[in-house]
């Protein structure tokens, strides 16, 4: 696969703010009417938070629509809203058809205008080229003809099982960890179909108690779990990663940075993230030990992937 290399035109992105806009005054009252009534309930936590929650919620709601312009009557817009932060919605960027502007889903091919056009939805599926170039890269010039990978976050982990299918010359032992049994049970369903299963183990596990367990690995991967987290937290679990390595070992993550479509992702998705720059990204990760990461930027710059070695 290329890269998407052509970003959205102004106009798309005029449309995005204004449709944007709409739905932001619409969410907000939302939200706001269900904090005060979640406060009441609530009473000893603070306003700010129970309208982050509430906001959270109503964005996973089936029940809730943020626009007729996006997902009123479209099923993978809604999609998109409804599972954002999952492994499902990342799946459909991955794998959808940048060209025909359509993805196959249920035996139907379906339309989506706005995953179509956003440099987000595309910049996503750049993310997961650019991880899959550098893992294959990795895996074929590792010193040791075996090889132990962890994937922590790991999704439907399609990079992974890709990578490893494309370096059939090494012997490779990878652990997919997840706390989603949905993710879990995709990523089975894709190894048995890349005929890997004696490659890879499952864990259905929340990640930092996976990384506490995890000694002496060669290459560990973590795409798009640094989005949810708080700079803290962040470097803590980079610390963790950083010494479940070993020596000469890999570590493979990615964040997403600030772009001109965040308010859409924000009020119309209702699909929270911490946006870093390339260099804020870096720092946290020379914080945490990683001296030299090499930081790559997508083509669209709305992904950075950062490629550590210990």
């Amino acid at each position: 696969m290329k890269l998407e290399k052509h970003k959205a035109s102004r106009g798309f992105s005029l449309l995005l703010s204004a449709v944007s806009v709409i739905a932001l005054v619409q969410n907000v009252i939302i939200i706001f009417f269900g904090a005060l009534i979640g406060k009441i309930k609530k009473r000893g936590v603070k306003f700010f938070k129970v309208f982050l929650s509430t906001a959270w919620n109503l964005g996973r709601s089936p029940y809730h629509f943020s626009s007729p312009f996006v997902d009123w009557f479209n099923r993978i817009n809604h999609l998109g809203k409804v599972e954002g932060a999952s492994a499902k919605v990342l799946s459909v960027f991955y794998n959808f058809d940048y060209k025909e502007g359509r993805i196959l889903i249920g035996g139907r091919k379906r339309k989506s205008f706005w995953i179509n056009h956003m440099n987000n939805s595309r910049g996503v599926a750049n993310r997961k080229q650019l991880i899959l170039d550098n893992l294959v890269e990795i895996l074929r010039n590792y010193p040791k003809n075996e090889i132990n990978f962890v994937s922590l976050a790991s999704g439907s982990a399609e990079a992974v099982i890709e990578a490893i299918k494309l370096v059939p010359e090494k012997k490779i032992r990878a652990l997919l960890v997840d706390a989603n049994p949905w993710a879990i049970a995709e990523a089975k369903r894709r190894v048995g179909e890349a005929g890997l299963m004696e490659n890879f183990s499952f864990e259905e596990k929340n990640i930092l108690l996976a990384i506490r367990n995890i000694k002496g690995a060669d290459i560990i991967e973590m795409a798009g779990f640094c989005d949810y987290l708080v700079d803290d937290n962040l470097a803590k679990y980079f610390q963790k990663i950083r010494e479940a390595l070993a020596p000469g070992g890999y570590f493979i993550t990615c964040n997403i940075m600030p772009n001109k479509e965040k308010i859409f992702l924000d009020w119309v998705l209702l699909w929270p993230m911490y946006y870093r720059s390339s260099l804020r990204f870096e720092y946290i990760l020379k914080e945490a030990g990683f001296a030299k990461p090499l930081m790559v930027i997508e083509p669209l710059e709305v992904h950075v992937i950062a490629i550590c070695r210990k």
